[in-house]
C-alpha cells in the first residue's frame, strides 16, 4: 500500500512526540515513517519497576504495561519472530485521531515517569 504524503505528515506528530520523549531521557526510540500506517517504536523498559513494585520482566510484560498505564496497544517484534530480547515494538496509526496525539504523550509520559 502506498501512501500519500499528507496522510505520513498528519501523523508526524505522532513520531516527533517519541523523539521529545527520547530527548527528556526516557529509553524510547522512533523511525521515521516512510510511507506505512505504523510506527517501528523501542521501549528499553524490561527490567523496570511500576509504581506498585511489579517488575517488567518480558516484552510482553512492557506492551500490558503500556496498555493499561497509557493507553496506547503496541505489538512486540517478538510476535513476528524476533528474538525474546527485542525491545522493539509496532504501533499502527490507522486508526489513530489526529486531535487524540496530545493526550496519548501526557498518558505516555506519566507511565514511564512512574517506571523506576
Amino acid at each position: 500500500m502506498i501512501l500519500n504524503r499528507k496522510f505520513i505528515n498528519d501523523y508526524n506528530p505522532l513520531y516527533q512526540g517519541f523523539c521529545e520523549l527520547q530527548k527528556d531521557g526516557f529509553d524510547v526510540q522512533c523511525i521515521e515513517p516512510r510511507g506505512a500506517i505504523y510506527l517501528t517504536l523501542q521501549f528499553d523498559l524490561v527490567g523496570k519497576k511500576s509504581e506498585d513494585g511489579n517488575l517488567l520482566k518480558t516484552n510482553q510484560d512492557v506492551a500490558t504495561y503500556l496498555l493499561d498505564k497509557a493507553k496506547l496497544a503496541i505489538v512486540p517484534f517478538t510476535a513476528f519472530g524476533a528474538d525474546q530480547n527485542n525491545s522493539w515494538y509496532r504501533l499502527s496509526v490507522g486508526t489513530c485521531k489526529k486531535e487524540g496525539i496530545p493526550e496519548v504523550f501526557s498518558l505516555l509520559r506519566s507511565a514511564l515517569s512512574a517506571l523506576k
